[in-house]
């Protein structure tokens, strides 16, 4: 008798073994009290998940749902005014809020595995278990990684959730030429710039701010953090970062992920993104680069 449950849990429900059972057969499937959704295999996986330390759980909400294929969710906005002047025995202006119902459904994604028969009585048959496991989990991973990265590329901007709440974005030519200058001004502003880190992240949050949004978290390349800390002089040496220099230097040499210098520094949670595998290509991909080359010209 194949004995199951140091693989896939106690089973479920009680089963007879059938008198073919004793003979030797090609092909054998699992014992029928198997069937259907297996709780020691989803708690097998969900702990091999949690065992890497996941950013995009920390980023963007999770729910655990069972049995449903919809979520709806309420959106409350409340918006900020000024008091103004109210004559005696008048009517004050009322405040103001707006209250939206979402809802969206999910997509399931799944992998499965195909073992032989009697796996678990060789060396080699527990190893493909084991490394089955691993691969599905490396799959998992990399599908929820890729997936909160699209969504946050391709999510709305404030922008353009501003113009949709209070109208469309008018552009005068002085504000259009100013935003062009920006976006030349922000081009490799970390390298090119003194302290180009810490401006940054003070115009992008004083331009969110306005907005009405409260920024907490920084999502860039890989690499580029300790490049930060380790490369930028204003960042490492003392006579400009202070006792906090040198130790940031320390831990982006030693490639200490869990290092929180620069994120208390700045007031945000700093997290790298990785780069992915892909089919076909060379080198490892990353969704936050792209080729860019900046010049000048001259209208003769």
């Amino acid at each position: 008798r194949a004995d199951f449950s140091n693989f896939f849990g106690d089973n479920p429900k009680p089963y007879l073994m059938s008198a073919y059972d004793q003979y030797g057969r090609e092909n054998f499937a699992l014992p029928e009290a198997y069937l259907g959704y297996s709780p020691y295999m989803t708690n097998v996986m969900i702990t091999l998940i949690t065992q890497e330390h996941m950013w995009p759980a920390q980023v963007l909400p999770y729910r655990e749902t069972q049995d449903t294929s919809s979520i709806q969710w309420n959106e409350y906005h409340f918006n900020n005014t000024l008091l103004g002047p109210v004559p005696e025995e008048g009517v004050s202006r009322l405040v103001s809020q707006q209250m939206s119902e979402r809802r969206d459904h999910y997509i399931r994604y799944g992998l499965a595995m195909i073992l032989e028969h009697g796996f678990m009585n060789t060396e080699k048959g527990r190893l493909c278990y084991t490394m089955n496991l691993q691969q599905i989990r490396n799959a998992v991973l990399e599908t929820i990684y890729l997936g909160v990265l699209e969504s946050l590329l391709h999510c709305k901007t404030v922008d353009e959730m501003w113009n949709e709440r209070y109208g469309g974005n008018v552009r005068t030519a002085t504000l259009a030429r100013k935003a062009l200058m920006m976006e030349v001004e922000d081009w490799a502003t970390i390298q090119k710039t003194p302290h180009g880190w810490d401006l940054l992240d003070s115009r992008c949050k004083r331009y969110l701010r306005a907005k009405g949004v409260q920024p907490d978290t920084w999502i860039v390349p890989e690499g580029m953090k300790p490049y930060v800390t380790q490369v930028r002089r204003e960042n490492y040496v003392y006579a400009l970062a202070g006792p906090d220099g040198p130790k940031n230097f320390d831990s982006a040499r030693n490639g200490r992920s869990e290092d929180t210098t620069l994120d208390a520094r700045n007031d945000c949670k700093i997290f790298e993104v990785k780069s992915f595998e892909l089919p076909d290509v060379a080198e490892p991909v990353d969704v936050t680069r792209r080729v860019r080359s900046i010049g000048e010209f001259f209208l003769m």
